[in-house]
């Protein structure tokens, strides 16, 4: 019983978005954002923690945690839009300067994202 105009917010009715639909390009953002937090946390935090004193099953359990948020955000990606670049270390791709990301295809993204979701359940 819900009726929308053909807005922005409407278009997710009518299953027709437009390049500017400012829901998409806010979701698209949202969704690596987190991605790049997990990212930190998965390959940039361990070592610090580990010298800090951190317990290894704490280290362990937040890599997994980790794992499991970016594979929820990349199987929300390739859901809404398909083949989208996979990024597992943002710290290499700003330190390289190359900020031009391939796609991958929709297949791989799925793989890869169940690999993410499959690594809390492989852990002791």
């Amino acid at each position: 019983d819900m009726y929308y105009t053909y807005s922005e917010e409407g278009q997710f009715y009518f299953g027709n978005f437009s390049n500017g639909n400012t829901y998409l390009r806010e979701g698209w953002n949202g969704l690596y954002n987190v991605i790049g937090v997990a990212n930190t946390i998965i390959n940039d935090m361990p070592a610090p923690a580990a010298s800090n004193g951190v317990p290894e099953a704490d280290i362990i359990q937040g890599i997994a945690e980790s794992r499991c948020i970016r594979g929820v955000c990349y199987f929300l990606l390739s859901q809404y839009w398909g083949d989208v670049p996979i990024i597992s270390n943002g710290s290499e791709m700003v330190s390289s300067g190359n900020f031009q990301v391939p796609r991958n295809t929709r297949e791989s993204v799925y793989k890869f994202a169940e690999r993410d979701l499959d690594y809390p359940i492989s852990r002791p």
